[in-house]
C-alpha cells in the first residue's frame, strides 16, 4: 500500500473520545442534521432523527489536509491534532471519573495546560466556526489587489487571473483552515485568559436530563472571556461541563453539582443554535431540540 493510501482522508472534527461520552446503552449517538452541506436551515417539520456510532458522525473528509501547489497533500495538521487527542484523552477521563466520584481531578499544571490547549482547538477547529472566516478569503484578495495598485500599479490580467483562480482560492481556504488551528495557542490572548483561570466542573446527577453535544460545541454565556463572571462551556460527557472561570485562578478547581433545569437547557440551546449538527444519548431529547426553530 501506498504513502498516499495510508495518508487520514476522514477526519473528526469533534473527536470521538468525546463522542462515546454522549452515545446510549448500545453506544449508539442519536443525531440530527439542523443545516445542508450548503449551509441552509433545515425546516423542523423535514428534521429527522437517526441513530449511527461516533466514528461516522461529525468528521469532513480531508478536512485538515493542506493542499500544494502540485496536488500534493500534507495530513501533518491531522496527525497532530491527534497527538493533542491522545495527550487529552486521560485528562479528560480523569476530570470525567473524579467529577462522577464527587471528587475534584487534582490536575497538575502539566494536565491543566494540556486541557487549555484542547478545550481552544476544540472550540474553533469544526467547520462550523471555521468556515465563516475562510468564507471571507476573495475579500482579503480584493483588499490586497487594492493595496498592490496603490503600491505599484494595476497588477496585470494574467496576476488577477492566476489570484482569483477558483482551485486557487479553494486551495488557499482549506489550508487556511488547517494552518489557523495549528496556530491558535501561539502567543494568543484568548489562551493565556484561559492558562490564568481555574475550572468548574459541572455534573448533573438526574438521570433524566443530560448535555448535547453538537458540531460547534461550546457553549459561551457572554461574549467575551474577558467580561467579569464569563462561562465558557465543553460538555466533555453527557452528565459533565467544564467551564473556566474567573473567580477560580490558575490550578484552582471547584465541582459544582447542576440542580436546576435551567442551566442545562441553557447550555443545550446556545449548542443547538449555533450548530448544524446535534447528537446526544437521548433520542427523545435531540427529538424535542429538533422541534425547536431555529433562533
Amino acid at each position: 500500500m501506498s504513502r498516499s493510501e495510508n495518508r487520514p482522508k476522514r477526519h473528526h472534527y469533534v473527536p470521538q473520545l468525546l463522542l462515546r461520552e454522549f452515545t446510549d446503552n448500545d453506544n449508539k449517538l442519536h443525531f440530527c442534521i439542523l443545516r445542508s452541506s450548503e449551509g441552509a436551515v433545515i425546516k423542523p417539520r423535514e428534521r429527522v432523527v437517526k441513530s449511527a456510532t461516533p466514528k461516522d458522525l461529525f468528521l469532513q473528509n480531508e478536512l485538515y489536509t493542506q493542499h500544494g501547489d502540485h496536488e500534493e497533500k500534507d495530513v501533518s495538521v491531522e496527525y497532530s491534532l491527534r497527538e493533542l487527542e491522545t495527550k487529552a484523552a486521560p485528562v479528560i477521563k480523569k476530570i470525567i471519573n473524579s467529577a462522577r466520584a464527587d471528587k475534584l481531578p487534582g490536575l497538575t499544571p502539566r494536565e491543566k495546560d494540556i486541557w487549555d490547549v484542547f478545550f481552544l482547538i476544540q472550540s474553533f477547529r469544526t467547520p462550523d466556526v471555521m468556515d465563516p472566516i475562510v468564507n471571507k478569503y476573495p475579500d482579503w484578495i480584493r483588499e490586497i489587489i487594492d493595496e498592490y495598485e496603490k503600491e505599484y500599479g494595476p497588477p496585470t490580467e494574467e496576476e488577477i487571473k492566476k489570484v482569483n483562480d477558483p482551485k486557487q482560492i479553494d486551495r488557499a481556504k482549506r489550508n487556511l483552515r488547517a494552518t489557523t488551528v495549528t496556530r491558535l495557542t501561539s502567543g494568543s490572548k484568548v489562551f493565556q485568559i484561559l492558562q490564568s483561570r481555574g475550572l468548574i466542573i459541572g455534573i448533573i446527577r438526574k438521570l433524566n436530563k443530560g448535555f448535547i453535544i453538537g458540531s460547534n460545541p461550546t457553549a459561551k454565556f457572554y461574549r467575551k472571556l474577558s467580561d467579569p463572571g464569563a462561562e465558557w462551556h465543553l460538555p466533555i460527557a453527557h452528565d459533565i461541563t467544564v467551564t473556566h472561570h474567573d473567580s477560580h485562578p490558575k490550578e484552582k478547581e471547584s465541582l459544582a453539582e447542576i440542580t436546576g433545569d435551567h442551566t442545562i437547557r441553557r447550555i443545550n440551546e446556545i449548542i443547538y443554535n449555533q450548530s448544524s449538527l446535534i447528537a446526544g444519548r437521548s433520542y427523545k431529547l435531540i427529538a424535542s431540540l429538533a422541534r425547536v426553530k431555529k433562533s
